[in-house]
């Protein structure tokens, strides 16, 4: 019997043990992972409201929309109070936690105020984000398609314009003497360069701004502030007549950009005076005197995007404004904006019209010209 209840008492203690250490397994074991707190979703329309000194946003009416993926492109869209014109773009998003959104490149760390407020921070830089219920306070860009029609062999000029007569497309190469050359947008053909090398106050004014026929052309120098256009006949070499523009024309402007139409002849660039506009001016075709000015595109920022090229067409006057075509109103402001498509990263420089087909240049980054059929309704 005793043997027995000594058996009885080890097995009671065995079992004691073994659920003690069995107890004591299970308190040791690491708990089950949980699974992350989910990032809050920014899905939806936005009203961005920079804080002074912030530069995303600022300037006019701004909105944001984001997918409803945790990364992807924006659509952004801000219409200037200064000009009328609207910027749309896609910027790149990510929500990177609970509380960091990368936008454009920035970090933002945001705190959620209810479920239609944002607010973001970046250093210095604020941001407030609505959420917008009702129409979109911003319309979007009309797009822009565009065919190409050729690539030039040679490199174009940086400073060159596109100017047409009849169908013919004049531009500028890079080249010894910049020389003036022709595409023909009827036969597709290019025609051989030709070179102008008068000389006159402010250096050979060879780079076209606006072209009557095809000898007679209005240029620039591409000489720092490019303040005087020369009127030059192509097959004489020779200068037909000659103006400055602050003090014979009485406006203080850069020549950039112009267009004959019909009898008419205009030429504009930026107001170097201060007021941060752009001039157009129309003169007598013959003697370059002033008949009228105006101003349009004002406010335009001082790090681009910037008035490339103007032309008309019917009734319109076109600006070529960064990858934007803008119809430009009678009070000078942006009445519509078209974004360009299909030019890659190509850069705008030259716009021109033949009848309503309206006609574009572009630089690659190597230099190379191409141009484009812009299909505009």
């Amino acid at each position: 019997m005793a043997q027995e209840r000594c058996i009885g008492h080890h097995s009671i203690r065995l079992s004691l043990f073994a659920g003690l250490l069995l107890a004591t397994l299970v308190g040791c074991q690491a708990p089950t992972p949980s699974s992350p707190p989910k990032a809050l979703s920014v899905e939806g329309l936005w009203l961005v409201t920079p804080a002074p000194g912030t530069e995303f946003g600022s300037g006019g009416t701004t909105t944001l929309e984001f997918s409803s993926a945790s990364s992807g492109a924006a659509t952004y869209l801000s219409q200037s109070t200064a000009n009328g014109l609207t910027t749309c773009t896609e910027p790149v998003y990510s929500l990177v936690s609970t509380n960091v959104l990368l936008l454009d490149g920035t970090y933002y760390t945001y705190v959620a105020d209810g479920a239609d407020k944002l607010e973001l921070k970046a250093g210095a830089e604020e941001i407030t984000l609505e959420r917008v219920t009702g129409a979109p306070p911003v319309a979007a860009c009309d797009p822009a398609s565009t065919t190409l029609l050729t690539t030039l062999d040679e490199e174009v000029s940086y400073w060159s314009n596109l100017n047409a007569v009849g169908t013919v497309l004049y531009l500028n190469l890079d080249t010894a003497g910049d020389p003036i050359v022709g595409f023909d947008s009827a036969s597709d053909t290019i025609g051989a360069p030709r070179t102008y090398t008068t000389s006159v106050s402010g250096g050979a004014q060879r780079f076209v701004v606006a072209a009557r026929s095809n000898d007679l052309f209005y240029g620039q120098c591409a000489c720092g502030g490019s303040t005087t256009i020369d009127y030059f006949n192509l097959a004489t070499n020779t200068s037909v007549t000659h103006k400055e523009t602050g003090t014979d024309l009485g406006n203080q402007l850069s020549v950039r950009f112009g267009y004959a139409a019909g009898a008419d002849l205009f030429i504009g660039g930026p107001d170097y005076s201060g007021t941060n506009t752009n001039l157009l001016l129309k003169l007598n075709p013959d003697t370059l005197d002033l008949l009228s000015s105006r101003s349009f595109m004002s406010g335009l920022p001082d790090e681009g995007p910037r008035v490339e090229d103007v032309t008309a067409r019917g009734g319109d006057l076109l600006a070529l404004v960064g990858d934007s075509i803008v119809i430009v109103g009678p009070t000078g402001r942006a009445e519509r904006t078209y974004k360009l498509h299909g030019v890659g990263s190509s850069a705008p420089t030259g716009l021109t019209t033949v009848g309503s087909n309206v006609y574009l240049l572009t630089l690659t980054a190597e230099g190379k010209g191409i141009i484009y059929q812009v299909n505009l309704p």
